[in-house]
C-alpha cells in the first residue's frame, strides 16, 4: 500500500457517500437490505445520488434476493454516473465498480 498523488484520487462527498454502506448501522443483514417485522419479508432500498430520494427496490423472501435487487440497482447508478466519475478521474468508474460488487 503506497499513499502517494498517483495512488490516491480526491472524490467529492457525493461519490463517498454514494460508496457509504453504513455498516455500524444496518447490523447483520447484508447491505441494503432490512427485515419487514409485520411481513417477513426482506425489503431492498437504495439512495440515489442523481435524484437525492431513497427508492424502495421491493419485497423478496430471502436478504440474498433482496441484496441482489440493492446489486443490480447500485450497478446500473454507477453507470449512469460514469460520465461524472470520468470527469473527475478515469479510474474511478472501474473502482467504483469493484467496491460495489464487493459489498455484502
Amino acid at each position: 500500500r503506497e499513499y502517494s498523488p498517483s495512488s490516491c484520487i480526491y472524490v467529492p462527498r457525493w461519490l463517498n457517500s454514494f460508496l457509504n454502506g453504513h455498516e455500524a448501522s444496518r447490523g447483520e443483514l447484508p447491505i441494503g437490505v432490512c427485515l419487514r417485522k409485520q411481513t417477513g419479508k426482506y425489503r431492498a432500498r437504495c439512495s440515489n445520488p442523481i435524484t437525492g430520494k431513497l427508492h424502495n427496490l421491493g419485497y423478496f423472501t430471502t436478504p440474498e434476493a433482496a441484496h441482489n435487487a440493492w446489486l443490480r440497482y447500485k450497478l446500473s447508478l454507477a453507470d449512469k454516473l460514469k460520465p461524472e466519475m470520468d470527469a473527475i478521474d478515469m479510474r474511478i468508474h472501474h473502482n467504483v465498480v469493484t467496491i460495489i460488487k464487493s459489498a455484502i
